[in-house]
């Protein structure tokens, strides 16, 4: 009796841990080809390392971490996954926020560029990345998120949508001057704006 709920316990556990295990096998392969041959010094290894502050929101975590600056973003997002003790939904659409900071914009890193393409501002103390959800950077520097928040409502987008129907041009041109976002989806029809455009 003991043995067949054993064997059910390992089937079951095996069965949910089958695909995070192959997730898992993924990353750090991934890692381990980006990483090439160990290095033997460690002058070496502190000379072709970054150390960088990942600010995780959504977990409320914090945690200083070295890369190899000649790896990929998208390695860096690898190896941070790997540290997660917690798990992030959609995490696939997570990636590396660089704060905008002496006077450049805040941008997300794109994943196909080397982590040294980045530079990081060190007169600060150890530079930082938030790794968070994917979302549109406003690159306007007097952008009032709250405004924004009230200005994308359903029924301003609906609204939006009826004027780009009607080629209502000056109600179009006020709703963006007060920056209304018309890169959406609209789940009720399946449309955007520019498919409605088009039509």
């Amino acid at each position: 009796s003991s043995e067949d709920e054993m064997a059910q316990s390992n089937s079951d556990y095996s069965v949910e841990s089958e695909s995070d295990s192959l997730k898992e096998e993924t990353i750090d392969d991934t890692i381990k080809a980006t990483t090439g041959k160990p290095i033997a010094r460690m002058d070496d290894i502190q000379s072709n390392t970054l150390v960088i502050r990942i600010v995780i929101p959504d977990l409320q975590q914090t945690k200083c971490m070295r890369f190899n600056p000649d790896a990929s973003v998208w390695v860096a997002k690898q190896q941070i996954l790997c540290t997660l003790n917690h798990s992030l939904k959609d995490v696939l659409n997570y990636g590396l926020f660089q704060p905008a900071s002496d006077g450049r914009d805040g941008k997300f890193l794109d994943e196909e560029r080397l982590l040294k393409e980045y530079p990081q501002p060190t007169h600060k103390g150890v530079p930082s990345l938030e790794f968070c959800y994917k979302k549109r950077v406003y690159k306007q520097t007097n952008v009032d998120e709250k405004q924004i928040s009230k200005l994308h409502t359903k029924a301003n987008l609906r609204k939006f949508m009826d004027n780009v129907q009607h080629r209502a041009l000056e109600k179009i041109v006020k709703l963006l001057d007060r920056g209304l976002d018309p890169n959406y989806y609209d789940s009720d029809s399946g449309e955007t704006p520019l498919t409605r455009a088009a039509q």
